[in-house]
């Protein structure tokens, strides 16, 4: 798979958490999960699962209690 068709096979939701991401990123250099739920309007608890299905996906680097950076097949898909 690559990281057009994974990027295609997301949800909407899961898109805007990924330029989420990004936007944090950007503006900050970083991007915690916190900030991540934050910008989305839902609790950590919410945005702690959609982070892990995009990094299987390959397109966030994560790990617990960690911050989460795009891959590059992330920043080729926002």
């Amino acid at each position: 798979m690559n990281a057009h068709s994974r990027f295609q096979a997301l949800s909407s939701s899961q898109e805007d958490y990924l330029c989420a991401v990004a936007t944090l990123v950007r503006d900050g250099g970083v991007a915690k999960v916190r900030d991540i739920a934050r910008l989305r309007a839902v609790k950590p608890g919410s945005a702690t699962p959609a982070m892990r299905l995009l990094a299987a996906r390959g397109l966030v680097a994560h790990a617990k209690r960690e911050s989460v950076t795009l891959t590059a097949e992330g920043r080729d898909a926002v």
